[in-house]
């Protein structure tokens, strides 16, 4: 068995595997982390990058019928699905997408683990910011390379892209806590929460007590390891 050694207790190389591939359905299921951090922005004119099949704008639908939520959506299927709960859905992608077309029109945009699927990623902030409303909100989550399980996988030599979670080979890009409000920040926008959405797991806390020491005992010190270590997800709010 591939393991690695953690005072006694044994992280297996599948439970980490198992831990990265538990991450949300894309078309069918809420991020209630995101869901969350758009409640309290009180959205009433939102544009969702990256909607599925419409799943979240249509919890908000049920619960404010007066709330528009227009869509983009790159997969047909997702689209056409989405088309039947939302108010307007536009299919492809955002890079693509003539956003100034939209400019001034939203009071919110939610980007649900859409940044690490992009080319330019710094690009389209920077679009979507621009045609934000003054004061809008963009609520956006992020998967977190800074996550132990990656560091746990690394250990044993392995990368290795699966269907969903962490390393989802359909990636091009990756982001830490620091990398992503960075590119936010340079977007033009104002960071106002940075909230880490954490996946228990018996042998996270022993691992990353060890792997920081570790980090200690080399000199290299980063007070807030620990905390970053433990996201899976970082789900940020910024304002215009």
């Amino acid at each position: 068995m591939n393991s690695l050694q953690v005072t006694g207790n044994t992280v297996d190389i599948r439970d980490t595997m198992e831990l990265q591939q538990n991450d949300q359905q894309y078309y069918a299921n809420i991020n209630p982390e995101l869901a969350r951090s758009v409640t309290r922005c009180q959205p009433s004119n939102v544009l969702e990058v990256g909607c599925g099949a419409g799943a979240l704008g249509a919890f908000f639908k049920k619960a404010n019928k007066s709330i528009r939520w227009d869509g983009i959506e790159f997969f047909p299927s997702a689209a056409r699905e989405a088309a039947t709960v939302l108010d307007n859905v536009t299919e492809g992608a955002v890079e693509d997408v003539d956003l100034d077309a939209l400019a001034a029109t939203y009071d919110t945009i939610v980007m649900g683990d859409v940044l690490e699927h992009l080319v330019n990623p710094w690009k389209v902030l920077k679009d979507l910011a621009r045609i934000l409303k003054r004061r809008g909100k963009l609520c956006v989550s992020v998967p977190n390379i800074n996550h132990w399980t990656i560091f746990a996988t690394l250990g044993q030599g392995r990368f290795t892209y699966a269907d969903s979670g962490l390393l989802d080979r359909t990636h091009l890009r990756f982001f830490t806590r620091t990398e992503l409000t960075q590119a936010i920040q340079t977007a033009g926008l104002k960071i106002q929460a940075v909230e880490p959405v954490i996946n228990p797991h018996p042998r996270m806390d022993g691992f990353i007590r060890h792997y920081v020491k570790f980090q200690e005992s080399i000199g290299l010190h980063n007070p807030t390891l620990a905390e970053e270590m433990r996201a899976f997800q970082w789900v940020v709010t910024a304002t215009k």
